[in-house]
């Protein structure tokens, strides 16, 4: 039987599968995500985690009040290494963040938005994925440059 619990964290779990549900806050996937969707996340072996993917993972304390879930594209995966390290960044940001095996909570496979579900296993948002890895940089330069000439105005 399927049992799901609402733990005190944003997390929503699915017992039993390797699922759960993440609520996104923030808009540093922003135009992907634009915050308040619902992420829908699998427990996935890193080995099946490639370049454009958009990853959960933990930041800070492992426990406690302090822990804090972040989702962000993985933009490169060093192979060969015995302890996996992974390289991430917000689709609004030109900054990287580095992430260890230990960190990392698994991959998101779609979104429920507006009550709308979207699927991220299909061809056509493998392919977004992959575009959206591409042009990140620009959009997070573009947004920088904005709010340099924004600021100027006032």
């Amino acid at each position: 039987m399927l049992e799901i619990r609402k733990p005190k964290s944003s997390i929503l779990s699915i017992e039993n599968r390797n699922l759960f549900f993440f609520e996104a806050k923030g808009f540093s996937m922003w135009p992907f995500l634009k915050g308040n969707e619902r992420l829908i996340v699998k427990k996935t072996p890193l080995s099946y985690l490639t370049p454009g993917d958009l990853i959960l993972y933990s930041a800070g304390p492992h426990s406690g009040a302090g822990k804090q879930l972040i989702c962000h594209r993985l933009i490169r995966k060093p192979e060969g290494k015995s302890r996996c390290l992974f390289y991430t960044r917000a689709d609004a940001s030109l900054g990287a963040e580095r992430v260890t095996e230990e960190m990392f909570l698994g991959k998101v496979i779609g979104i429920i938005d507006n009550n709308k579900l979207i699927s991220y296993d299909t061809i056509k948002y493998k392919l977004i994925n992959k575009a959206a890895l591409a042009i990140a940089p620009l959009i997070a330069l573009a947004i920088k440059i904005y709010l340099v000439l924004f600021k100027k105005g006032k």
